[in-house]
C-alpha cells in the first residue's frame, strides 16, 4: 500500500538514514480507488529524506497522479530531500485519463521544496496524460527544485492505441503555467520515442520554461553531451566515467581512491582521498577499527 492517500495524508517525517528500498512491487487496479500512486501516495506538510528506491515496479491504474517516490507532494513545509530512484519502471494503464506521471514525483503542489534528488534508469509507460522524466507537473505555485537531475530515464510507447498517445511528455517536467524556481538541475533523459513534445534535447521540451518557471544554472541534454555543464554549480556536481555513464553526478556519488594513509596515533589515521573525477579532498582523521580478519575499516 502506498504510504499516505487523499483521506489519510502522510504528514510526518520519514528519514531513510541513507538506506534503500529494493524490489518493491506496487500493483493497483482502478477498483482500488487510489488517486495517488508511489512509495508515498500523498505527502502533505510531510518530509521524506535520505532514501533510495531501486528496482521498483509500479503497475497501476491511478486516478490522479503517479510517481516513483511520491505520487503527490503538497502544501507548505513539504520536503523531498536527498532521495533517488533508479533501475525501476512505472506503468500507468489508466487509458483516457489526463493525469501526470513522473519518475520521482507525479504532481507537485504549493510551496514544496525538492532538493538533491535524481532519477536514473527509470522507464515510464503512460497511456495518456502528462509525463515527465523527473516530475509529472506542477499543480500549484511557489515550489523550488534545486540540485536535481535525470539520466538514462525514458518514456516508453503507449500501451493503448498508438494514435492516441498521451498529450505531452517532457524530459524533466511540465510547469503547467505555475510559478516555480528550478535551479542547478539537468536532464539527460533518453529519447522519448517520438512522443509529442518529447524531444529530450530541446530546451523548450525538456521543461516547459516558456511558462512561469524561473530556470537558472541548469543544462539540457544536448549541453551535457557536449560537455557544456558549466551552468551547473561546481560545488554540487562532478563527472565520473564510472557513474551515470559519464553524465554529471553528485560529488558524493563519485568513486573514491585512497592515495595516502598515515597512522597518527592509536586507532586513528590521516587519510588523503582523491575522487576519480579528479577532486582531491584535504586529509582528514577518521576513527578506524579491526574486525576478526584484522582488516582496517574507516568511515570515508
Amino acid at each position: 500500500e502506498p504510504i499516505g492517500n487523499d483521506t489519510n495524508k502522510f504528514t510526518g517525517t520519514f528519514d531513510g538514514d541513507q538506506h534503500k528500498i529494493m524490489n518493491l512491487k506496487i500493483t493497483k487496479g482502478s477498483e482500488s480507488g487510489y488517486k495517488y500512486i508511489g512509495v508515498f501516495g500523498f505527502v502533505n506538510t510531510g518530509k521524506v529524506k535520505n532514501l533510495g528506491i531501486e528496482n521498483l515496479d509500479i503497475s497501476a491504474e491511478c486516478k490522479d497522479a503517479a510517481g516513483g517516490i511520491v505520487g503527490y507532494i503538497h502544501y507548505d513545509k513539504s520536503v523531498l530531500s536527498n532521495c533517488y530512484i533508479k533501475d525501476s519502471q512505472i506503468v500507468d494503464s489508466s487509458y483516457g485519463k489526463d493525469h501526470p506521471v513522473g519518475a520521482v514525483v507525479g504532481s507537485i503542489g504549493t510551496n514544496v521544496k525538492i532538493d538533491n534528488c535524481y532519477a536514473y534508469g527509470v522507464d515510464i509507460w503512460n497511456d495518456r496524460g502528462i509525463t515527465g522524466c523527473f516530475f509529472g507537473k506542477l499543480n500549484s505555485d511557489g515550489s523550488t527544485i534545486t540540485n536535481c537531475y535525470v539520466a538514462k530515464t525514458a518514456l516508453k510507447p503507449a500501451l493503448g492505441n498508438s494514435a492516441n498517445r498521451f498529450g505531452a511528455s517532457y524530459a524533466f517536467g511540465y510547469t503547467n503555467g505555475k510559478t516555480a524556481t528550478i535551479t542547478n538541475c539537468y536532464s539527460a533523459a533518453e529519447d522519448t520515442e517520438g512522443y509529442n513534445n518529447g524531444v529530450a534535447d530541446s530546451y523548450s521540451h525538456w521543461l516547459k520554461s516558456e511558462y512561469s518557471a524561473v530556470v537558472t544554472k541548469s543544462a539540457t541534454v544536448s549541453q551535457v553531451e557536449a560537455g557544456l555543464v558549466t551552468n551547473l554549480e561546481g560545488t554540487v556536481f562532478t563527472t565520473d566515467t564510472n557513474v551515470n555513464g559519464g553524465y554529471p553526478c553528485f560529488k558524493h556519488e563519485a568513486y573514491f581512491v585512497l592515495t595516502d594513509v598515515t597512522i597518527t596515533n592509536d586507532k586513528k589515521v590521516a587519510v588523503t582521498v582523491t575522487r576519480k573525477a579528479g577532486v582531491t579532498l584535504a586529509p582528514q582523521v577518521y576513527i578506524v577499527s579491526f574486525n576478526e580478519n584484522r582488516f582496517i575499516t574507516a568511515a570515508i
